[in-house]
């Protein structure tokens, strides 16, 4: 009889410790599943869309615009197919253009003349250099021209392309480092009848970075060197009294420039400049 007591309160045991461990089982699973969930609805990070290098002409409005008034006055330089007088955006071949400036030169149909026109841009010494291609926008004649397209910089030439029938197309590429005004400028050469439309087309503007601040890392007093970081090839000047100094700085962007013997108290303005004229932010130290 007691044999038989304690083979039933085995059994018991037994059989309970069966459901703790599935209970234990289940519960173990359902922890399982719901951090696989967790880890399902954990939202993405947002990707941040990258800067583009270059703005496309056309995003600009010009700030000045002339033109020839002998006929009937409408040349204009201005953003492709935008123009009340434009002869739209699609070239003698057939491609259309959703970016460019359109330059149309009117001139009588029937009475040869020397056209013009043009618009000055402020792109604000933020570019570096201008880039498009050069078609003919289908108008009236596009067999007998000799133009010549014009870009000034702050009223200085910076380039000119001769445009003939026979040159057209082809692509262009302008140094715009350091100018405020961007003046571009389309007129004749000789005397021809009947309007020609230029396209300036996917013209893009390509930005350009200011050096960093240059950062003193070491001023050697006795020997007068001082030593620091900023952007890579870039003019370094150091101003100390009425005296400017200058190196280049390599390829990591150290620099080396050696001075006077520099004496407790002096101070020193530090600045960049990169190839295109752009100054970094001054870096005024005092030394002791």
């Amino acid at each position: 009889m007691k044999n038989d007591l304690q083979t039933d309160r085995a059994c018991l045991e037994k059989e309970k410790g069966m459901l703790v461990m599935k209970k234990f089982c289940r519960n173990g699973i359902i922890l399982l599943l719901a951090g696989m969930m967790m880890l399902c609805i954990i939202p993405a990070q947002p990707v941040m869309a990258q800067e583009k290098a270059y703005i496309y002409m056309d995003t600009l409005k010009p700030v000045k615009s002339g033109q020839y008034t002998g006929n009937e006055g409408d040349s204009f330089v201005y953003t492709i197919g935008q123009h009340q007088y434009t002869r739209g955006n699609t070239d003698i071949y057939g491609n259309s253009y959703t970016h460019g400036i359109e330059a149309w030169i009117a001139r009588w149909n029937y009475t040869p003349e020397i056209s013009w026109a043009y618009s000055t841009y402020n792109i604000g010494n933020k570019y570096k250099k201008l880039e498009a291609k050069l078609v003919l926008i289908d108008s009236y004649n596009t067999t007998n021209f000799d133009t010549t397209l014009y870009f000034y910089g702050d009223g200085k030439l910076l380039k000119k392309y001769r445009m003939t029938p026979s040159k057209i197309p082809f692509k262009i590429s302008v140094n715009v480092a350091g100018v405020k005004k961007l003046k571009i400028y389309v007129k004749d050469n000789k005397a021809v009848s009947g309007g020609t439309s230029f396209g300036i087309v996917n013209c893009k503007l390509y930005k350009s970075q200011a050096p960093k601040k240059p950062v003193i890392t070491n001023i050697n007093k006795k020997k007068g060197v001082i030593t620091g970081t900023t952007s890579k090839s870039v003019t370094v000047y150091a101003n100390i009294g009425t005296t400017t100094y200058s190196a280049k700085s390599d390829k990591n962007g150290k620099f080396k420039i050696k001075t006077q013997k520099i004496k407790n108290g002096t101070q020193i303005r530090l600045y960049a400049k990169n190839k295109y004229k752009q100054k970094s932010k001054v870096n005024t130290v005092v030394v002791y």
